[in-house]
């Protein structure tokens, strides 16, 4: 533990840019470190998809750029013996887009959403907001480590670079992986308070709003020349103190990675964070909520010459030198009451909050 926590701290302290990341069910952290990154955008995509290296996507791609960390990923062992100069790290810039958020405001947000969704040209649609945790950045390894070892199921992931800024997170979705010509990805929604025994029945909104995504993903699939698709049935899984409902889809496609960035675009973001329709849902939540996203929303996973393996930047955090600020959402319908739905991101909180006060 502490040789590995002196890694990270090498590396924080580096200025380089850097991403570590630990597979859901795995043990090895991985890591990738680079003097430079690269700035993208969508058509940019396809030719990144034949190198190495750790890609982050924003939650809105006319807001944020796509941001890529070059290298080729090493276990935590092969990073020990590496020497790296000081440099002190400027959260200046990222300061100005935190809103954190009251109950009476979020509630206040919430209601216009269900009023809009109510009128008939809206299913869904994922409001979130910010709370504030104060934090040292010098603590972050510590944070990452201890994420690693409460949620073994989890993908668990702490990047920084000059662009975005430090983001860690626990995330439980998967967005999509890629492993030759096979391909992998889920519809997560609908949530609720984590029971001993699982012997709870999922609500008719929870089942809606896993029924809009799983639909929504279908479609898309639909408009690929895919083969082999597999579509499981739903099931219950748990994440922290919340479970979900989760669908699986596995699939081949075959086509070039202008095709493959396409599937992307197409599926990102996802009614599980943005909302269905998804232009109208993302023209919604840019009117209403105070705050930006930024990363929080989108996703990020490493690259190679096999593939990818995105997942979904949820139950995350922005690191800030004294601070974090943590990101939380959920799913509104027609069916939803504002009261509960804040009750949902005060347990899906609890997914980072119960770690930080233990550090």
């Amino acid at each position: 533990m502490n040789d590995q926590l002196d890694v990270i701290e090498k590396v924080m302290a580096s200025g380089s840019a850097f991403a570590f990341w630990r597979m859901p069910g795995e043990e090895v952290i991985n890591c990738i470190c680079s003097e430079s990154t690269q700035k993208l955008s969508y058509s940019e995509l396809p030719l990144l998809l034949n190198q190495h290296g750790y890609l982050i996507a924003p939650f809105d791609i006319g807001e944020y750029p796509f941001i890529f960390i070059p290298g080729i990923p090493m276990s935590m062992n092969d990073f020990r013996d590496k020497s790296f100069s000081l440099s002190q790290i400027d959260d200046s810039e990222l300061v100005s887009e935190i809103s954190v958020s009251l109950r009476e405001d979020y509630l206040a947000q919430a209601q216009l959403i269900i009023d809009e969704i109510k009128s008939g040209s809206l299913e869904k649609v994922i409001l979130s907001r910010q709370l504030e945790v104060l934090l040292s950045l010098e603590k972050a390894n510590k944070v990452f480590l201890a994420l690693c070892d409460a949620y073994p199921n989890a993908y668990v992931f702490f990047y920084s670079t000059p662009e975005t800024g430090a983001w860690m997170a626990a995330t439980p979705e998967l967005f999509l992986t890629k492993r030759k010509t096979k391909f992998e990805t889920v519809a997560l929604a609908g949530t609720r308070q984590v029971s001993d025994d699982n012997s709870f029945e999922w609500g008719g909104k929870e089942r809606y709003e896993q029924v809009v995504v799983t639909k929504y993903i279908q479609s898309i699939l639909d408009g690929f020349s895919i083969s082999d698709l597999i579509v499981d049935q739903p099931k219950t899984v748990n994440a922290g103190k919340v479970s979900h409902l989760k669908t699986n889809f596995s699939f081949t496609l075959n086509q070039s990675n202008s095709v493959i960035v396409d599937l992307i675009n197409r599926l990102h973001p996802t009614p599980a964070l943005c909302g269905y329709p998804k232009e109208k849902a993302m023209d919604l939540i840019r009117q209403i909520e105070k705050h930006k996203r930024s990363y929080y929303g989108g996703f990020s996973g490493d690259i190679s010459s096999d593939g990818f393996r995105f997942f979904v930047s949820i139950r995350c955090m922005q690191l800030l030198r004294d601070k974090a600020i943590l990101y939380v959402g959920g799913g509104l319908t027609s069916l939803s009451v504002p009261e509960l739905e804040w009750d949902e991101t005060e347990l899906k909180a609890q997914t980072l909050l119960s770690v930080l006060k233990n550090i």
